[in-house]
């Protein structure tokens, strides 16, 4: 609660914006922050636990071959 309260409900559009976060903690921590998130009527976007794999396929995709 004090995350969401120091951190994101501080941000004008909290509750039109989607917050994403990253790394393992955030990724075990899912339903509290899904709770959490609804208390304070923001919308949770991704979670994602490794971000290595994301960036490793956005590398693959973009890559030009020169």
């Amino acid at each position: 609660r004090e995350l969401f309260a120091t951190h994101i409900v501080k941000y004008g559009k909290h509750k039109s914006v989607p917050v994403h976060f990253v790394g393992s903690i955030a990724f075990i921590f899912q339903p509290q922050l899904h709770q959490v998130a609804k208390e304070f009527k923001v919308n949770i976007g991704n979670i994602i636990k490794q971000p290595i794999h994301n960036l490793f396929e956005y590398h693959l995709k973009h890559h030009s071959a020169n």
